[in-house]
């Protein structure tokens, strides 16, 4: 099994620092402590061995959280002072991305760093920026007014991304984008003849009108990078994935759940002819804490993804993946408390909280799929402790786990 390291990077301040410096996300002192930080966990994690670091994409989050507008900018630094772990964007969200400039941007990576980039595409749901980047409302997911636009949208410009990856010219008239733009060519290219004889088969067409367009560079990787889907609650973006050939990010943490889920994924694909063991292509999204006991460790999941889930996301309706039958019907699910938000994540398995021995066997658990012959491909944590909680601390965290809990799954 491998693991993949992912931070939803942050601030590290506290709530006075973060008055008194507002808005904290522009104080260029606190930021760039935040990239000292980043650059210290994926130096440790390439030699501890991890397969690949992965961020979040957000923008404009002036309050300090989710902080990452380029991680293509930030991997290509991050390569450059690595060895050999891999990057994964978890993910680029392609409704308010130019589908051509994510491959431009993805095949100059892999031509620098051959083989050690693959790629997360993802619909977004946040509208503040979603919005204001794509300058468009109802363009994020999970709203009923635009969830099928933004479906629509996503699936649109992945096809574009695949065709840019994979053709060395080509033509797409689609509802949301168009190669060339228009459609119907675009006439008067100054330097028509030096483009039929050198360039692309049928860029250009007896009328000397650009009628496909070429990308540049191609990949180093062939046919393109690995795409990775996430999935939370969408059944449909687990069978598009499936039948697309795509892995999957699966977030839900139910041992049932995550049994079915991994059967589900693997009839699809098989459907669709690719065949894949029980657990090949999916990657279990998990955060762990750990300490000398269980108290110490839980203690830690409260000030890491306790806090940020309390303060943050379960206001965007994460915490639904966690939904009890006792729970209120009010949606979205939130609770009252940090220290009861960090229980029920950590008793609904999605948090791996105590000693290594403890998070070992629970991963050990996680690793069959819960079902016999499961192998699960990737164990990604998603270290919320980065932002919360003191450099020292999660880089300490980072090493436990790469000394006493990985040791058991990649000697194997």
């Amino acid at each position: 099994m491998k693991f993949n390291l992912v931070t939803v990077p942050k601030l590290y301040a506290t709530e006075q620092e973060r008055r008194v410096k507002r808005p904290i996300g522009r104080d260029v002192a606190t930021y760039s402590a935040m990239l000292d930080e980043l650059r210290k966990l994926v130096v440790q994690a390439d030699e501890l061995g991890f397969h690949s670091f992965s961020t979040v994409e957000h923008h404009f989050h002036t309050e300090g959280i989710e902080v990452m507008p380029s991680p293509m900018v930030l991997y290509s630094h991050l390569a450059a002072i690595t060895k050999q772990i891999s990057f994964i964007p978890l993910s680029l969200v392609l409704p308010t991305s130019n589908p051509l400039r994510i491959a431009e941007d993805v095949a100059l990576f892999d031509q620098l760093y051959p083989g050690r980039i693959q790629v997360g595409v993802a619909r977004g749901y946040q509208s503040r920026w979603m919005q204001t980047i794509a300058q468009q409302e109802l363009i994020a997911s999970g709203n009923p007014a635009s969830d099928a636009k933004n479906r629509e949208i996503f699936n649109e410009y992945l096809e574009v991304l695949l065709k840019a990856w994979t053709e060395d010219a080509f033509s797409y008239n689609g509802k949301y984008f168009q190669v060339p733009f228009p459609f119907t060519g675009i006439k008067n290219w100054p330097t028509v003849d030096i483009s039929r004889e050198f360039g692309a088969e049928g860029e250009i067409d007896d009328e000397g009108s650009v009628v496909k367009i070429g990308v540049v560079p191609a990949p180093a990787t062939k046919p393109h990078p690995e795409i990775w889907v996430p999935f939370s609650l969408s059944p449909q973006t687990m069978i598009n994935a499936a039948r697309s050939g795509y892995k999957m990010l699966l977030f839900p943490s139910n041992p049932v759940a995550v049994r079915d889920f991994c059967r589900k994924f693997q009839e699809e694909a098989a459907n669709a002819g690719f065949e894949r063991q029980l657990g090949e292509g999916i990657a279990a999204v998990r955060d762990v804490a750990i300490a000398d006991s269980y108290d110490e460790a839980f203690e830690l999941a409260v000030r890491g993804a306790g806090t940020d889930f309390f303060n943050y996301f379960q206001h965007f309706g994460y915490m639904e993946n966690w939904r009890d039958e006792t729970d209120p019907e009010v949606k979205p699910l939130t609770f009252s408390t940090v220290e009861d938000l960090t229980k029920r994540i950590v008793d609904k398995g999605w948090l791996l909280c105590g000693t290594a021995e403890s998070v070992t066997e629970q991963i050990a658990e996680l690793k069959t799929c819960y079902t016999e012959g499961g192998n699960l491909e990737i164990f990604s944590w998603n270290m919320y402790a980065q932002g919360n909680l003191t450099t020292e601390e999660t880089v300490d965290q980072l090493r436990l786990f790469g000394e006493k809990v990985m040791p058991h799954f990649t000697a194997q």
